[in-house]
């Protein structure tokens, strides 16, 4: 599958709905056994309004029914022929598969418009899978349900489960399901919570012991043609197979299912799971951190802002300002700065007339820099002796630093240069550009890169800033709103590392690389400056 075709998959309009809060397996990495309280089966008059608004909203494309099982709840059926005749294009079903051993239910299932199942099935024997999932006899259900289902015309694939016990089998799992006709696998990282972190001391394992047995079972699907999704996966485990890092936009998933514990702890309350161990083994712990340092974020007032406004302004030590010319900057703000001292850096759209610091700015105003990635800003930028360049990297920066590099390398002030934040592989494809080779012409030449790896570039300097939140995230009430911080995090601060850089000398302080770059250009553009003592014992 082409990355664009899983990005596309990644951002399908889907409305995904618990059926019901209990399940026939006990699974040993279950991480939702603590949310199955209350009522076992969500009442059908409240799914059927869930299934209508999401209509109602245009997300008609995917239907995906889940638990607990969702096969359990006695309306299912009916459920199905709902989702039908609502118009859902697909509707899809996540499932330990037993009830669909039942050939008549699977056949009642299929008649009613059910399209795929995704079956839940953790091993290669029924000796494995029924140790994991606490049941005896539901390997042999959970194929006959496959086969069953199959046999109706409904598309069967896979979900998988990584853990210690099965590790090693995950080769053989891919083999003998592609001979079954399985044509689709999520590999799944488990996530620290419920009886997954009650047996952590059975179930897990070094997350550095997995990519070799990933990677071979990465290419066994291949060979037979089969599609590999990968679910919470660290994206260092998965370095010459990028494309296959979760998309970032799953975080709002994963965000949405936590929303109120996030929501206090940027209130100031400590979240109950902030454990060492526990945030070592978790997806979201570089957002969870994001979130918990919010508050440091605002207490240094760094925010990045077009418009601006007096109440936003209020506090801020450092704005990051997009502006069409000086002249455009220095009028908003003369209309709303107060006294209070700020460090200012502009970021120019197309014209870059007349030199900043012949202008009047406000008492307490200190220009910081000047960044542009328009060619022609950029040119005439070249022309300021003395001032603080940055040059924001795109395809159209990157031909222009081509074309000017032996200017850039001899510019006495030296240059800065960041990344363009993208929030898709779409909209890198379009105008990004590989960093690594981008800025080859200027090595050497002591550049400072500002939210890169220096190893990108010989010679580079990494230039550390708090980043600057925009301003519709910070809130003029200095409240965020979680949605749009997710975002952000998604395009300018989720960034990885390689394995490898674990023996780099300059690890302490590297931002890393972007995980959008990661994905297009390959965890290979990082080449750590190594400390050999540490190589030695990593090897």
């Amino acid at each position: 599958m082409a990355p664009e075709d899983r990005e596309r998959a990644a951002h399908e309009e889907r409305v995904w709905l618990r059926l019901t809060r209990c399940c026939n397996n006990r699974c040993l990495f279950c991480h939702d056994n603590l949310a199955q309280v209350g009522e076992r089966f969500v009442p059908a008059g409240e799914l059927e309004k869930a299934m209508r608004a999401g209509g109602a909203q245009g997300q008609r494309e995917r239907l995906i029914l889940s638990g607990g099982e969702p096969t359990l709840h006695p309306g299912f059926v009916e459920l199905v022929e709902l989702g039908s005749a609502l118009g859902y294009s697909w509707i899809q079903v996540v499932t330990n598969g037993r009830m669909f051993a039942y050939r008549r239910f699977a056949s009642r299932v299929a008649q009613a418009g059910l399209n795929e199942a995704t079956f839940s099935i953790h091993g290669h024997t029924a000796a494995l899978h029924d140790r994991l999932v606490g049941v005896h006899g539901a390997y042999e259900q959970a194929l006959a349900g496959m086969d069953n289902l199959c046999s109706f015309g409904v598309v069967a694939n896979v979900d998988v489960v990584i853990n210690r016990l099965n590790l090693d089998a995950l080769p053989e799992m891919i083999e003998l399901f592609c001979h079954r006709g399985v044509g689709e696998f999520d590999l799944l990282w488990m996530v620290p919570f419920g009886r997954a972190w009650e047996n952590r001391s059975l179930l897990g394992f070094e997350p550095i012991d997995a990519r070799p047995i990933l990677h071979e079972t990465i290419c066994r699907a291949r060979a037979h043609g089969a599609v590999v999704w990968t679910n919470r996966l660290p994206p260092e485990l998965l370095e010459g197979h990028e494309e296959l890092i979760q998309d970032p936009h799953k975080l709002q998933d994963e965000v949405r299912g936590r929303q109120q514990e996030l929501e206090a702890c940027m209130a100031g309350e400590p979240m109950a799971c902030r454990q060492a161990e526990r945030c070592g083994r978790c997806f979201i712990r570089d957002f969870c951190n994001c979130v918990h340092g919010f508050q440091s974020l605002v207490d240094h007032r760094a925010c990045e802002a077009g418009e601006v406004s007096a109440d936003l302004l209020a506090g801020v030590q450092r704005l990051r300002m997009s502006a069409e010319s000086f002249e455009q900057a220095l009028a908003v703000l003369r209309t709303q700065l107060e006294t209070e001292p700020i460090e200012l850096v502009i970021e120019l759209g197309s014209s870059c007339e007349g030199d900043p610091r012949d202008l009047a700015w406000p008492e307490g105003v200190q220009l910081l820099r000047v960044a542009s990635r328009e060619p022609d800003c950029l040119e005439k930028m070249l022309e300021l002796d003395g001032l603080e360049m940055e040059i924001v990297l795109d395809a159209e920066s990157a031909a222009w630093i081509l074309r000017r590099s032996e200017d850039l390398r001899a510019r006495p002030a030296g240059l800065i240069v960041s990344l363009r934040p993208v929030s898709s592989l779409a909209e890198l494809d379009r105008v990004g550009v590989d960093p690594r080779r981008a800025l080859a012409p200027l090595a050497g030449s002591g550049l400072r890169l500002l939210g890169m790896p220096a190893c990108l570039v010989e010679g580079a300097e990494m230039l550390c800033e708090t980043p600057a939140l925009p301003a519709d995230v910070l809130g003029t009430d200095r409240r965020c709103d979680l949605a749009l911080l997710c975002e952000f995090f998604a395009r300018c601060l989720y960034r990885v590392h390689s394995l490898r850089c674990q023996a780099c000398t300059l690890l302490p302080g590297c931002p890393g690389l972007p995980i959008h770059y990661a994905r297009a250009f390959g965890l290979g553009l990082l080449q750590p400056r190594l400390d050999l003592d540490l190589t030695a014992s990593l090897a």
